[in-house]
């Protein structure tokens, strides 16, 4: 099942594979709906701090706008990433820099390895002991 639009702002579920377009365009609506009442409430937070001119503010009254504009940021950030089809959030499983296999890039890295440890055999430090200069070498 999948949410639908039941008419008055709330959902429904129906089964998959029922009119994917028109949950496109709902999707894209209520994106472009919330990316302006962000842009609204920005505005709403630029008139206060253009009323409040050179005013001190309590640093509470600080810490509260700066976790506003915050909150604003994070949702426009969610915003864009849907708007281009991009998972919503990204999860602490979801980085760029992790392979996707992690037995394949072990093995990949093994090898790496042993072809730089091949590489190195028989260089030392100019006087014939490639041993030498090792960290932790015990005397």
């Amino acid at each position: 099942m999948t949410p639908a639009d039941d008419g008055r702002g709330g959902f429904q579920t129906r089964p998959y594979g029922t009119d994917r377009s028109a949950d496109a365009a709902d999707i894209a609506s209520r994106i472009a709906r919330l990316e302006q009442l962000v842009e609204q409430e920005v505005a709403a937070e630029e008139a206060v701090r253009a009323g409040l001119d050179a005013l001190p503010r309590s640093r509470t009254e600080a810490e509260k706008t700066a976790r506003t504009l915050a909150n604003l940021t994070h949702t426009l950030n969610l915003l864009q990433r849907m708007r281009a089809g991009l998972p919503a959030e990204i999860g602490p499983d979801d980085h760029d820099d992790m392979p996707r296999d992690i037995d394949e890039f072990r093995h990949a890295l093994a090898r790496r390895i042993e072809a730089w440890a091949a590489s190195r055999i028989g260089r030392g430090d100019g006087a014939g002991d490639s041993t030498a200069g090792m960290v932790g070498e015990i005397e």
